[in-house]
């Protein structure tokens, strides 16, 4: 147990969760959570539906914004580490919450769609019945909450990308000692860095 946990603390494994995570948030989100009828003055009885990505605000680009946060903290070094670390778990507070004010009362959000249906403001009176969705989206964000707490207990010994990749290779030196310009310096003056000097 402690081994997959080890393994689950490097970076590799903080974005596969998050990215698993994300992506049953993505795939939630566009199917139905919450079905209800609804008593209308005008219309009468009406069935009414909705997805989870009408009743939860900004579901998608919450999942996707973990994702990023899970990448950028993988890679960055260790001020922009610590940043990501942050914003992945905020982002999973942020659903959490989201999802908790929706489970609270999941008929005022299916009368707000079904109001909107209708073309009209504010809400309708709605006898609501939830599906399995929901409780996909809510194990989903325990997951994205998991790889935030794992990302906070492993990202004192992640090292980031490293230097090369963030600068180029520009402290080489030639065989008297010169300095040699890089393979991305040479491309970015419009050279061949493939063809012999």
């Amino acid at each position: 147990m402690s081994r997959i946990l080890s393994s689950l603390r490097r970076p590799s494994g903080v974005v596969l969760l998050t990215l698993v995570a994300a992506l049953l948030l993505i795939a939630s989100g566009s199917r139905t959570w919450v079905t209800g009828t609804t008593s209308d003055a005008v219309l009468g009885a009406a069935s009414v539906s909705a997805k989870g990505t009408e009743v939860v605000a900004g579901l998608a680009a919450l999942a996707l914004a973990a994702a990023a946060a899970a990448v950028a903290a993988a890679t960055a070094g260790r001020v922009g580490r610590w940043l990501a670390v942050g914003a992945l778990g905020l982002v999973a507070v942020a659903l959490a919450a989201e999802l908790v004010v929706f489970l609270a009362d999941p008929g005022d959000a299916l009368g707000r769609v079904g109001a909107k249906q209708l073309g009209r403001t504010g809400t309708l009176a709605t006898h609501a019945t939830l599906g399995a969705w929901p409780w996909l989206a809510g194990a989903a964000t325990v997951l994205l909450g998991a790889a935030a707490v794992l990302a906070v207990l492993g990202a004192r010994s992640w090292g980031g990308l490293g230097r090369r990749y963030e600068k180029g290779d520009t402290d080489r030196t030639g065989a008297r000692g010169q300095r040699v310009r890089s393979d991305w310096e040479r491309l970015d003056a419009g050279e061949d860095p493939t063809e012999a000097t």
